[in-house]
């Protein structure tokens, strides 16, 4: 392999040449065009990655499988035709394209791997196969370029992240067929404004443009760019998906009804203003976990009470802080007893003192007087 010869500008490669192996051009970072010839049946891992002033690459027909990282970071890249005998488009093969601005994937094309268009910030417009069964992990993630999509009938999986960051799509169409939409695929699409699904879709459905689960009753998606500033979500939906409604710019009030049964950690992200939730819906203890406020409300009578767990928190602080301050100054009377109780004692034990040496010496005066005076009887009694 010619590998890392980074001032290597033109190559050409001989028709006899029947396979190119992995990393055969990576890094090359001046080669700025490449013929792959006829009879090559694949591109292996990395074999053109990181060939950043690559600008054109032709493909022959009778190629079959484009493998991980193949185009990863060819930055210059525009456009490639991608040749319909390919059966496979493995993992990363075209993410970091930063120049392409689109591209067409031909029927021939059975399996599209993970992230294949992942930060390829300027494509606009892609057209899929209509026999892949998948859109797999972070396919078209952070393409901020790409403003519409057709989802080919033959998807049934859309996995997690497959949009994630697209924030140029406003409206995005689900097939009858489609059976799985992971949480969060839509994530971070900030101009999507609507969600379809075909009628005859009995896994999924829309309505008023929110993506809800059928089946389980679950809303998965509300678009964050939708206009209205209230949502009372349907009183048939039963939980609230993760990411559900993240980074929803216009909504400040939600009604939450009694039969939601669970709300998912990232379900609100960030919180809007006003939630209001069913005094008798199961969900007041996903609200008591994962919400600094909201508003219980009673289906019966109407009437509302706010939880605010920042002032139950603020109270509590407040408590805390006087019982902190009133030991404090308890402490300080009981040592400053003690210092005076001590002080008091260490008085008494010097006093004490002073009157026994007084005694002492006093004492000590007698016992010196008594010896004179036998002393000087005793000296009269001699004379």
């Amino acid at each position: 392999p010619i590998y890392d010869c980074s001032e290597l500008k033109e190559i050409n490669i001989p028709a006899s040449v029947k396979t190119i192996g992995d990393f055969a051009f990576y890094m090359c970072k001046s080669l700025e065009s490449f013929i792959v010839p006829n009879g090559i049946k694949e591109i292996k891992e990395n074999t053109f990655a990181y060939c950043e002033k690559i600008k054109s690459i032709t493909l022959p027909e009778g190629l079959v499988t484009i493998n991980k990282n193949a185009f990863d970071f060819c930055t210059l890249l525009t456009a490639i035709n991608i040749p319909s005998s390919v059966t496979l488009i493995d993992d990363q093969a075209f993410s970091n394209n930063q120049s392409l601005e689109s591209i067409v994937i031909p029927d021939s094309v059975k399996n599209i791997g993970e992230m294949v268009f992942k930060d390829c910030g300027k494509l606009k417009k892609v057209t899929l196969s209509n026999n892949i069964p998948a859109l797999k992990r972070g396919l078209f993630k952070h393409c901020s370029s790409l403003e519409e999509l057709k989802i080919p009938d033959s998807v049934k999986v859309i996995e997690n992240g497959v949009f994630e960051g697209c924030s140029n799509i406003k409206t995005i169409s689900f097939s009858k067929n489609v059976r799985t939409i992971a949480d969060g695929c839509l994530v971070d699409c900030v101009k999507l404004e609507k969600i379809e699904v075909d009628v005859r879709n009995d896994k999924f459905h829309s309505k008023d443009g929110v993506l809800i689960n059928s089946i389980n009753k679950e809303l998965i998606y509300y678009p964050a760019a939708k206009a209205d500033k209230k949502y009372d979500i349907p009183d048939d939906v039963h939980g609230i998906a993760a990411y559900a409604f993240y980074n929803v710019k216009a909504l400040t009030s939600v009604r939450i009804p009694k039969n939601v049964s669970y709300i998912a950690r990232n379900a609100f992200e960030p919180a809007p203003d006003e939630i209001l939730i069913a005094a008798d819906s199961p969900a007041t203890k996903y609200a008591k976990k994962y919400f600094t406020k909201y508003t219980v409300y009673d289906n019966r009578t109407g009437k509302t009470k706010n939880v605010n767990k920042n002032l139950i928190l603020y109270i509590f602080i407040a408590v805390v802080v006087f019982l902190l301050a009133s030991l404090m100054v308890y402490k300080k009377i009981i040592v400053k007893k003690l210092k005076s109780k001590a002080s008091g004692e260490k008085e008494q034990v010097a006093d004490k003192a002073q009157d026994e040496e007084i005694e002492r010496l006093t004492q000590k005066e007698t016992e010196e007087q008594q010896t004179v005076d036998i002393e000087h009887k005793t000296e009269k009694v001699s004379e």
